[in-house]
């Protein structure tokens, strides 16, 4: 399952047995590349923007995904509240060691049961660029800017 999938999918509190929101974006720990929360905008036009802790959602469903408590605005987790969500990711450079331009981060696939980042959609070129899947690694480096890939691993970069 891509995150382009995932966001816009409807979260439901089970508890209240409602809707409280649309996903719009996971939170991720850098370090270990795991999803810890969920960013979720409340329906309308002034609608504020939850997080909620990863350990909350019941299911991830076709239509919607599933959590377990009401979405709580948890200010007292930096990490949830300002911590980079999957979307700070997309259109991030892709660049070698060597200093080969592989191309851009395009979307990123989840494992849609644990939502494990397994792998990342390369996008090389413009509009009509060749498309490519990168495994996830320990050996990549994220920066602010751009995305570092081990020379070694360009050869595991096959075309989707």
């Amino acid at each position: 399952m891509n995150f382009s999938e995932l966001k816009g999918r409807a979260v439901v509190e089970l508890n209240g047995a409602k809707t409280i929101g649309h996903l719009d974006d996971l939170v991720l720990d850098l370090q270990t590349r795991q999803v810890i929360g969920l960013r979720v905008k409340e329906s309308g036009l002034f609608g504020k923007t939850n997080s909620i802790a990863k350990a909350a959602v019941q299911s991830i469903g076709k239509d919607a995904l599933t959590v377990s408590t009401a979405a709580e605005p948890t200010s007292n987790d930096t990490a949830l509240e300002k911590g980079p969500g999957f979307s700070d990711l997309i259109g991030k450079q892709v660049v070698s060691q060597g200093g080969k331009l592989v191309g851009e981060i395009n979307d990123i696939d989840l494992n849609p049961e644990s939502l494990a980042v397994t792998g990342y959609e390369i996008k090389e070129g413009g509009l009509l660029g060749k498309t490519h899947h990168l495994a996830e690694s320990p050996d990549l480096t994220f920066g602010p800017q751009m995305v570092v890939v081990p020379d070694a691993l360009l050869d595991h970069i096959r075309e989707k």
